[in-house]
């Protein structure tokens, strides 16, 4: 009988045991699918949140707008090599453009290059959002600001596909700010006359400077008032986007292409027409005229190739320098070296329009003032620059607080190569050699203070990458 009891007993230890067994590997499996969740979240947290730093006021820019107006025209997805050929016989009007009126070089975009990261690089100053890849990459995370937004009277027309998005949420029903596109139905990549939408955009330029052209001289309104940001000046953009369905469709090396370039030349002619009847109006604007993205010989964008990431970009008008000496064949070639011709970032065109229009540098920018394509004195640069430099850091102080506040202080690492004490000092040596004339060594400062402060904002905005690789 004891034996009996004693092997009932044995097995009910027996039972016990492995039910608790398998409620430790319930438990364990459970915590297992916790962890993984998080580390899954994290992966997002850490590598796709928006690296957009969010600022509140804006400042009053302390060097007055230089132009009344600013003429933007975007000739979606062109090839720098259709246009920059060996005599460019077949575009006479921008030839002569970048021989006797003004600057011209290459824009270098990033990748994807895509109509709307490349046309936010241009307006707003920063490239593709990683964070976008919660809308599919057909559309940005979180609402932007921009040169739409901080210029007083701003007008586009263009394409269904770009400008609608360059409307300012704040400024829905203001009419200040008008947005125009042609129909979907235009469109269209297999139409016979695909210069057509180019056409619609002129046409319908040329109607508001017949129509409208007065509101460009009204500024009188554009107020050094605090509550409307500091908006200033009149910001047109013409979208021409025939170049990107003509290279979708017939390729970049077929006949088709380059009868489209010539037309294309022919609008910058009708534009340039248009604005010789307003004097007053031209005599006080700067002229900008690029792509948004280039395009392959198979007639597809969106990588990194040479074709895809390199644009034209030609600058003419007040405050523009007039041109150096006529540029030979070899600069007309990304591969070379030019003292004629300028490279610059996408994103920095953005800070131009701002200051050429005398407005805060959108909020978002991380572009920096390509002073070549301004005809100053010194002293009038250094203060464009310095406010370059004090937006930049702006943005990291606001990136540094919140690193700083998610973070236990004990643990946390300050970015080392720009500290308090660092900035504090370059602001000192900056401002001493303005104080003491020596302009050109205080650009180079502020130039150093935004590309530090730039590197910066990447090292916060990157931080717990780092942390994270340990866990994986």
């Amino acid at each position: 009988m004891n034996l009996t009891i004693l092997k009932r007993l044995n097995t009910l230890k027996i039972i016990q045991g492995r039910q608790t067994s398998m409620t430790t590997s319930r438990l364990y499996s459970v915590l297992s699918i916790i962890l993984y969740i998080l580390l899954f979240y994290s992966i997002f947290d850490v590598y796709y949140t928006s690296p957009l730093v969010h600022r509140g006021t804006y400042d009053r820019p302390s060097v007055p707008g230089l132009v009344k107006t600013v003429v933007f025209i975007v000739a979606d997805g062109l090839r720098y090599d259709k246009l920059f050929t060996e005599e460019m016989e077949d575009t006479p009007t921008l030839r002569k453009l970048m021989r006797t009126e003004g600057l011209w070089g290459f824009s270098h975009t990033r990748v994807p290059t895509e109509s709307r990261p490349g046309h936010v690089a241009m307006f707003a100053g920063f490239y593709e959002d990683v964070a976008s890849i919660t809308k599919g990459w057909q559309a940005n995370a979180v609402e932007f600001d921009s040169i739409f937004n901080r210029s007083y009277r701003a007008f586009a027309w263009g394409g269904p596909d770009v400008v609608p998005m360059l409307q300012p949420i704040n400024r829905a029903g203001d009419e200040r700010v008008k947005i125009e596109n042609y129909p979907h139905e235009m469109l269209d990549f297999t139409a016979e006359n695909i210069t057509q939408v180019d056409d619609w955009v002129v046409d319908k330029f040329a109607e508001f400077m017949m129509t409208s052209s007065h509101l460009l001289l009204r500024t009188g309104a554009e107020s050094e008032d605090a509550n409307d940001d500091f908006r200033k000046g009149n910001f047109l953009f013409l979208h021409l986007s025939a170049a990107d369905q003509m290279g979708h469709t017939k390729k970049p090396g077929s006949k088709e292409y380059l009868s489209m370039v010539r037309h294309l030349d022919q609008n910058i002619a009708r534009i340039l027409d248009i604005f010789a009847k307003h004097p007053e109006i031209s005599q006080d604007a700067a002229f900008i005229f690029t792509a948004d993205h280039g395009m392959t010989d198979w007639g597809s964008h969106g990588a990194g190739s040479a074709h895809e990431t390199i644009t034209p970009l030609i600058a003419w008008g007040k405050h523009i320098p007039r041109p150096a000496p006529l540029f030979k064949l070899s600069d007309l070639s990304p591969t070379t070296k030019s003292s004629s011709r300028i490279d610059i970032r996408q994103a920095d065109l953005c800070p131009l329009i701002a200051c050429l229009l005398g407005i805060p540098i959108p909020a978002h920018s991380i572009g920096e003032l390509p002073l070549e394509f301004l005809d100053l004195d010194p002293s009038l640069k250094v203060g464009l620059i310095r406010e370059n430099a004090l937006h930049a850091l702006k943005q990291l102080h606001i990136k540094y607080e919140e690193r700083k506040a998610s973070h236990y202080h004990l643990f946390f690492r300050e970015f080392s190569k720009f500290s308090k004490n660092t900035i504090q000092s370059m602001l000192e040596k900056a401002a001493l050699q303005t104080s003491n004339q020596n302009y050109n060594s205080a650009i180079q400062t502020y130039r150093r203070i935004i590309e530090l402060g730039l590197e910066g904002l990447t090292y916060y905005h990157k931080y717990d990458r780092f942390f994270m690789g340990l866990v994986d």
